[in-house]
């Protein structure tokens, strides 16, 4: 069970992703098979350029996912916006849902509006500090929100890493994957230990 809950501490932030490439696998079908089945009707399909962003996006993604960690959550926002905006298109076809305000309206695009919303699902502690804090609080009073919210973090990895051995406590620190109040937890733990 604590496996399965560092997985999903880990890995929770693909989960978006893993949606957008969801909607890529019948793109890349319709792209090998050369056709596209539409309302029952077949149509000759090649990738477009938005397409091929998409799919660089996702790579960009991922890339940033695994090497960059700190980065990922803005390079995934952009992509989430181009995507929802259609500059860059996850489906065979460029599908959209739209508002109208009279004779103008905007569209977006819902494979990646689906996937924005759920990293905010996945993230919606986190976002919700951020804009409530960004919103209302002065510098001084966020900077100590911060500081609070940032040794919270630490005694709850405290707390969920007290039961790891020393190489277990180790290989967080050394390794370059764990958010930093990880790695001061297990850093603090052993420290305690030593």
């Amino acid at each position: 069970m604590l496996k399965l809950k560092l997985f999903w501490g880990r890995y929770k932030q693909l989960l978006p992703l893993i949606i957008l490439l969801i909607y890529c696998i019948p793109t890349i079908i319709a792209a090998i098979q050369g056709t596209a089945v539409m309302a029952n009707e077949t149509y000759e399909f090649s990738l477009s350029a938005k397409q091929y962003f998409a799919f660089l996006a996702l790579i960009i993604n991922l890339i940033f996912f695994f090497r960059f960690r700190n980065y990922y959550k803005y390079v995934f926002l952009l992509t989430v916006i181009f995507g929802v905006f259609n500059f860059i298109v996850f489906s065979v076809f460029e599908s959209t849902i739209g508002i109208k305000f009279g004779t103008s309206g905007i569209s977006f695009q819902p494979s990646a509006l689906l996937a924005g919303f759920v990293a905010y699902f996945v993230n919606f502690r986190k976002v919700n500090i951020l804009i409530f804090d960004y919103l209302g609080a002065s510098e001084k009073v966020t900077e100590q929100k911060a500081k609070e919210r940032y040794l919270e973090s630490v005694n709850k990895f405290k707390e969920r890493y007290k039961d790891f051995s020393t190489e277990e406590l180790n290989h967080i620190i050394t390794e370059n994957k764990f958010v930093s109040e990880a790695i001061f937890a297990a850093k603090q733990l052993l420290k305690e230990r030593n």
